[in-house]
């Protein structure tokens, strides 16, 4: 009988327990969300005109805060972003022994997306870049930046005709402090490989300490920062398949919480970008500001 009283108790503690549930009530970075149709995306993105579409392309900057020659590439890239403009979209990640928190530089740029691919693109040292995530010189996707090899190799991409066109239209709810991010990829051309699309967080404007050759500085300005992936490292593939025939159109849509993040949404982007699965090259990329 004791027993039974003991055992009643306790579940009257747990249901009471459960009943206070605080706000606000959703904050999870739940990736499924169901995309806007092609009328809805065309009324807020404008007339898609395919001759309009140019191949756009992928630059990833692997840095840290501690790192003494990191600016060097950071101004680097802002020279070469005035050459190509648009056309090219840099994604900076903060990798390596040199981007660990430490009492000089206690700000984590480090996310788990940036660290794995650091590890998968076998890094041991920043900086060094990565374009298109297509081999440098037929070997590792590496790019050291010295002698200007990044420039050079830059300007070696291929410019051919894109496959697919890349659209973007992002919706902030500031009172759930959630953004749903809707991207829509136009085929211009048949392709045989499996394409999957990933949606890249960055964001701009990041006031924190930075190592430039031996002098510390503590306002630095860090610029196109990774944040995270709304829907993992490598992304998920288009249409559920990847396989996608010319003229075919596919939406696909991702959100995720801002909330408690020290975020700024009137400095990030989102990059969303193609890749081939089967060879790992990024085939088209775009980026689009959160608020317009």
């Amino acid at each position: 009988m004791k027993r039974n009283i003991v055992f009643f108790v306790i579940l009257i503690c747990l249901f009471w327990g459960c009943d206070k549930i605080e706000k606000p009530y959703m904050h999870l970075n739940d990736t499924k969300v169901e995309p806007l149709s092609v009328a809805k995306f065309d009324s807020i993105a404008g007339t898609f005109n395919a001759s309009g579409v140019y191949r756009k392309f992928l630059f990833e900057e692997f840095t840290g805060s501690h790192c003494t020659n990191c600016p060097d590439g950071h101004q680097t890239l802002r020279d070469l972003k005035t050459v190509f403009g648009d056309t090219m979209i840099i994604v900076g990640i903060h990798a390596g022994s040199l981007a660990e928190p430490n009492y000089e530089y206690p700000y984590e740029f480090r996310v788990s997306e940036g660290l794995q691919l650091y590890t998968d693109f076998g890094a041991s040292y920043v900086p060094f870049g990565v374009l298109n995530r297509t081999r440098y010189n037929g070997n590792s996707v590496i790019i050291p930046p010295t002698s200007g090899k990044w420039k050079s190799t830059i300007q070696q991409r291929d410019k051919s005709a894109p496959c697919a066109a890349v659209q973007i239209v992002n919706q902030y709810d500031n009172q759930r402090q959630m953004l749903v991010s809707n991207a829509k990829v136009t085929m211009l051309q048949d392709y045989p490989n499996p394409l999957y699309i990933a949606f890249y967080i960055i964001e701009d404007k990041i006031i924190k300490p930075q190592l430039n050759h031996g002098v510390r500085i503590p306002d630095y300005e860090h610029s196109h920062v990774l944040r995270g992936s709304m829907n993992g490292v490598y992304g998920k593939p288009l249409n559920g398949t990847g396989i996608l025939a010319k003229d075919s159109v596919c939406l696909m849509a991702c959100k995720i919480s801002f909330y408690e993040k020290d975020w700024a949404k009137e400095n990030c982007q989102i990059v969303a970008f193609i890749r081939d699965n089967t060879t790992g090259e990024i085939l088209q990329v775009e980026e689009k500001d959160i608020q317009n």
